[in-house]
């Protein structure tokens, strides 16, 4: 309960509004935390998918990124999946190539054949770094969690 304390949220619900808030409120706030949480990057951005969008999305990456190096700043953020529907095995983030492109790792969650899924890491050329432990994710969230996380307070 005292981590919940430390946690500022915001809602954003639409891309243009997320894009505002990341270039020109974002720098000038005063960020008194170690790690922001964006999600979901790139949901609000499919909806609007095409060349001005994606100008945007670039845009507020490289304003990510500034504010990362400026504020000594970690910066989580999640990527929206597209599927073909015929081939349940073929997933690409939405706008991979430029969210890739800023950044230093990539945490790709991947549902296996028996229903588990797992965690790999990768570095900015997609090679993979480290694979966690395949797991459950259930109504109470991931079965396995004590075996796979370990939480510092």
């Amino acid at each position: 309960m005292e981590l919940l304390d430390y946690i500022l949220t915001s809602e954003i619900y639409n891309f243009d509004e997320l894009i505002n808030v990341i270039d020109k409120e974002l720098p000038s706030y005063p960020i008194e935390a170690e790690l922001l949480i964006i999600d979901s990057l790139t949901s609000l951005y499919r909806p609007n998918a095409g060349p001005i969008s994606l100008t945007l999305l670039r845009k507020a990456l490289s304003a990510l990124q500034s504010i990362a190096l400026s504020k000594k700043l970690a910066i989580v953020f999640t990527n929206q999946v597209a599927s073909k529907m015929e081939e349940s095995q073929d997933f690409r983030p939405v706008a991979s190539a430029s969210t890739r492109s800023y950044s230093d790792y990539t945490i790709r969650l991947s549902r296996l054949s028996d229903s588990r899924t797992e965690i790999s890491f990768e570095d900015i050329n997609g090679e993979e770094i480290e694979v966690l432990e395949p797991f459950t994710i259930a109504n109470v969230g991931i079965e396995e969690f004590a075996q796979l996380f370990q939480i510092v307070i």
